[in-house]
């Protein structure tokens, strides 16, 4: 038996019919439990949302492997997975193009506003995603820093304390290096100003008073990750762009993961079709978002199909730069429209 996590896009799968499968929440799991047992055994494909601790795996003993599709894997019990031999199939790392596109994105949108390029930049953490929005900030000139503990070469933190803006690319973690509500008035006690922020890592690394105070001080510039999803507060909304988790919702950056889970995991018993891809003007899902923020979970489930950048073809290129037509600058296009 093979289940699901309700929004892992089962519609473009093809099942073989000799697999018995189920679509089912976390919550319909443990009330069916029972009727559960009667399988051998039973494989699970999850999100990020889906918390798999001692108390799941108690109910479940007959799950032998999990796949997560999702980049961040804060959710997962590894202590527990041994204990209970479950075997783990995960590939992150395949949105991170996508996020890419979402900070470009926003720093297009900034250089609209302000009519002017981007002056610093921070960006803290210096994986798959960082490092490439750090790429594209070097074909497009745009002057920047880069913040990782880990990395001895970006190891100060003082290379942030005069950046005029923040990106966050870090995982959660109350490990090394700690960043579970890292981000409080502490962590900017020595910088020269308190930068604007995107904040598409994870909402739990903000200590949360000191975060809504940030946004009432529109120092929150965009935002797609949030200390309580998916119940937010209208409150919650006071930046120019605002998006239900759905920074890393490339049409590839969705499917990729779940492709080589599957293919990993059930070889070719499943496979996945895969859709037709549109350009998406960001604007325009906050301006939505914001209108139906309570929908958080069924927004981002049935968002559509998203091109990455690099995927756009001449009309769709020419569309982005109308709409920020006071951005001129020819060095940048190039690198907005660059595979990194």
């Amino acid at each position: 038996m093979v289940i699901f996590q309700g929004g892992v896009s089962t519609q473009l799968l093809i099942i073989d019919n000799k697999i018995d499968w189920l679509e089912l929440s976390r919550e319909e799991i443990m009330e069916q439990k029972d009727s559960l047992l009667a399988y051998t055994s039973i494989d699970l494909v999850i999100r990020a949302s889906f918390i798999i601790d001692q108390e799941f795996l108690k109910i479940l003993p007959n799950l032998s492997r999990i796949g997560l599709i999702s980049t961040g894997d804060d959710n997962i019990d590894f202590k527990a997975l041994k204990e209970y031999d479950i075997e783990f199939f995960h590939f992150p790392g395949e949105n991170s193009m996508a996020v890419k596109d979402y900070i470009v994105f926003c720093l297009v949108s900034l250089w609209q506003i302000t009519r002017e390029k981007p002056m610093k930049i921070g960006i803290v953490g210096f994986g798959n995603v960082g490092s490439k929005v750090a790429s594209f900030c070097k074909k497009a000139q745009i002057e920047y820093e880069v913040y990782d503990p880990f990395i001895k070469q970006y190891a100060n933190k003082e290379r942030l304390y005069d950046c005029h803006l923040l990106t966050f690319h870090v995982p959660l973690t109350k490990k090394v290096h700690p960043t579970f509500e890292m981000l409080n008035e502490q962590y900017f006690a020595h910088f020269k100003q308190i930068p604007l922020i995107i904040q598409t890592s994870r909402g739990k690394i903000w200590q949360e008073e000191f975060y809504k105070r940030l946004l009432d001080n529109s120092k929150v510039f965009a935002q797609d990750v949030y200390t309580s999803e998916p119940s937010i507060d209208k409150s919650w909304l006071h930046s120019l762009i605002a998006t239900p988790h759905i920074a890393g919702y490339s049409t590839i950056g969705r499917l990729r993961g779940l492709e080589k889970v599957v293919v990993a995991m059930f070889n070719n018993f499943i496979t996945l079709e895969w859709p037709k891809s549109t350009a998406i003007d960001l604007l325009t899902v906050s301006e939505s978002f914001k209108k139906n923020y309570e929908k958080f979970d069924l927004y981002r489930d049935h968002f559509p199909f998203r091109k990455e950048f690099h995927e756009y073809n001449v009309v769709e290129q020419n569309e982005m730069k109308n709409l920020f037509n006071l951005v001129k600058d020819k060095t940048l296009w190039q690198a907005v429209f660059e595979c990194i």
